[in-house]
């Protein structure tokens, strides 16, 4: 079973393609502290896309972008 992540832009909930996952057991990444359950976050394609962090013909990212 995946951890529950969240997008770090527009909060949108386990995204089905995302960019730069951030996720430690026991341990909420939206708030930085440890916790009894397993948060993630990451970016979610279309917050990438939005901020113009993505090639629109391949869906990778630009050369340059770092997340």
């Amino acid at each position: 079973m995946f951890a529950t992540s969240y997008c770090r832009k527009c909060d949108e909930k386990n995204s089905t393609v995302f960019f730069a996952p951030v996720c430690i057991e026991n341990f909420d990444a939206r708030t930085g502290k440890p916790s009894d359950e397993t948060i993630g976050t990451h970016i979610c394609y279309d917050c990438a896309a939005e901020r113009q962090w993505v090639d629109p013909r391949t869906g990778n990212l630009l050369d340059g972008v770092t997340l």
